[in-house]
This record gives C-alpha cells, structure tokens and sequence, in this order.
C-alpha cells in the first residue's frame, strides 16, 4: 500500500508492505501524528521511503518522559472543569511517562497568584495540552 502522510513541509507517500501495514493499522487514521521508521533510497533521482513501523507520536514523545505543564487560569470557576479533565486523562492514560502539573491561578480579586501542584501522575502530552488550551478560563499553558 501507499500511505499518502502530510507534515508541515507538504504531502509525501511512503510505501508499506503488509506486515508493518496490519501491525499499525489502527494508528493509521485521518488527523493522528504519527512517527515512522522507514528505510529512505534514492533512486532516478526521487527518494523513496519504505515504512518499518509506525508509532503514535503522543505514545513516542510521552515516553521520552515529559516534565510537565504549568496551566495559568484567570477565572477561578475553572479550577473544577480542569480539575475534571485531568481526571479523566490520568485514568484514561496508557503511557508510562508522567508529569506533572500546576495550576496557578491569577484572579483579580487575589492578593497574588496562587500555584498549586496537583500530582506528577499526568500522562504529559499533545492531547492534554491542547485540551487544557481550548477551556474556558484558562489563559495559557507553558511546559516546565
């Protein structure tokens, strides 16, 4: 099979033979990062890409082990919504790596910010940081 990729440089196609095609099947799915090994050749002056494997780049990255994330929040109503979400990504995670998070919490009504440490038992990774983004009460989300 041809699998037709994308990364931020264009569109390429790399050839997959059955084994490693049926082994990453399910990883294989519209809109998923991916990190593939391949063995690169040239030949007529075009490069060809064989595909070995095929792994989740969440499940790749993740398990390089992560230091984790720092979530700024400006509306405290957030803190359960959150709280909620991180819940979730703990129980649901099957990476190994973990980090862990802090919620600092900068509303106007503090005499300062406020920083709490939840736990170092978060899976770290794309995921969780671009839900943590999307929340309503949450300014900004910066590894640590």
């Amino acid at each position: 099979a041809f699998l037709q990729l994308s990364d931020p440089t264009g569109v390429y196609e790399v050839m997959a033979f059955s084994d490693p095609l049926e082994a990453s099947r399910e990883k294989l799915e519209t809109g998923r990062n991916v990190v593939l090994t391949v063995d690169a050749a040239v030949e007529a002056d075009q490069l060809k890409l064989l595909c070995r494997s095929v792994e989740l780049a969440d499940a790749f990255v993740g398990d390089a082990g992560s230091t984790g994330l720092r979530v700024f929040l400006d509306q405290a109503e957030a803190v359960r919504s959150v709280a909620a979400l991180l819940e979730r990504a703990g129980s649901e995670s099957r990476t190994k790596a973990r980090g862990s998070v802090r919620l600092r919490l900068m509303a106007p009504d503090l005499p300062g910010e406020v920083e709490m440490d939840v736990g170092d038992r978060f899976a770290v990774n794309l995921q969780l940081k671009g839900a943590l983004k999307s929340m309503q009460g949450v300014a900004t989300v910066e590894e640590m």
